[in-house]
């Protein structure tokens, strides 16, 4: 086993699934469909298998014609949002800095805000913007129950996975700075357990329930460290119940888009992202696991990156390199700048 192979597959499955999910983020489920039906006439399985124009979504057609960022435009295809690129940013600084140094990660996560156009919701620019005008990140915590820790952190896994150095302390300090909800706190900790458990294992086919159940242990235990509900733990156990029924897509919606403490909107929150994410990967590991988080509406991008480091560290080897060469320039270069250093 090569972990160094497994993370360039990951995060080229990464930045694929990102730009699949983008144009159609928030998307209802039935929306996406008619967007299929009307490129495709009904031919499509009901999943998105190209990337589309970048301008389909309302809310990124109105920014791209005042944008400052050359070569963007309504008709761009093959866009990546900071799910892409801050995985690549903290790859690129375990790299350059040989280990983790959390004054660079925010460093560059500042950078990233201010470069990239496209996905950086509030939650984010707020927190980096507060340090980009010189408050310490230590002192900077943003109690948001959103995924954006969930959707970046793999190189961290990946990390550990090749140091065999516990870094469970940083996960949850780089989290606290933008995702400081002790249900956030939480899902960090377990979606990195589970994500080293899947880049340590030997087989593309390891023991899927086995995994579960430590992995709902393991929240059990983290829930009370940070004293957080039991609503994380208890949603694991629900998935773990069904997860060898299937299920549409449609079903996994209505299932897993759950509501969190006041939110009203389901799409970003930490509970609906763990609920769908982790209902899609325990069925499908393959590639069309992707496709369908980035078909099956909400926070399509999020959901089908967050899967695409699940399932590209697993199927490393398989990889449909014509979703590479379709991706953008300038994310393509970016992704490729990434994957040379590593390889």
């Amino acid at each position: 086993m090569n972990i160094q192979n497994k993370m360039i597959g990951s995060l080229k499955w990464v930045a694929i699934g990102d730009a699949l999910g983008l144009p159609v983020e928030i998307h209802t489920r039935s929306q996406i469909i008619r967007l299929l039906n009307q490129e495709f006439l009904g031919d499509h399985n009901g999943l998105i298998d190209r990337y589309y124009p970048i301008g389909r979504h309302g809310m990124y057609r109105k920014s791209i014609p005042s944008s400052s960022f050359p070569g963007l435009t309504c008709n761009s295809t093959g866009i990546c949002s900071d799910d892409t690129i801050l995985t690549l940013a903290l790859a690129d600084s375990i790299r350059e800095q040989g280990w983790i140094d959390m004054d660079d990660m925010v460093e560059r996560h500042v950078q990233a805000v201010q470069d990239e156009p496209f996905g950086f919701w509030t939650w984010t620019r707020s927190s980096m913007e507060r340090i980009a005008n010189g408050a310490d990140w230590r002192s900077v915590q943003d109690v948001s129950f959103w995924n954006g820790m969930m959707m970046k952190q793999s190189p961290l896994a990946f990390y550990e996975a090749m140091s065999r150095e516990d870094i469970e302390s940083t996960v949850l300090e780089l989290a606290r700075i933008t995702h400081a909800h002790p249900i956030s706190l939480v899902a960090a900790q377990v979606h990195h357990k589970l994500l080293v458990d899947i880049i340590i294992s030997e087989s593309k086919s390891f023991d899927m329930l086995h995994w579960f159940i430590d992995g709902i242990q393991y929240a059990k235990q983290c829930e009370k460290d940070v004293w957080a509900s039991s609503q994380l733990s208890t949603l694991l156990q629900d998935i773990k119940k069904e997860w060898t029924q299937p299920m549409s897509l449609e079903t996994i919606w209505e299932k897993y888009a759950r509501k969190i403490d006041s939110e009203k909107n389901p799409y970003f929150n930490i509970l609906s992202t763990i609920g769908i994410v982790y209902a899609i990967f325990l069925r499908k590991q393959d590639f069309v696991a992707v496709q369908q988080w980035a078909s099956i509406g909400g926070d399509t991008d999020s959901y089908a990156s967050i899967l695409g480091s699940m399932s590209g560290a697993l199927q490393w080897d398989i990889f449909p390199e014509q979703y590479i060469k379709d991706l953008h320039p300038r994310y393509r270069q970016k992704l490729e700048k990434t994957i040379h250093s590593l390889a």
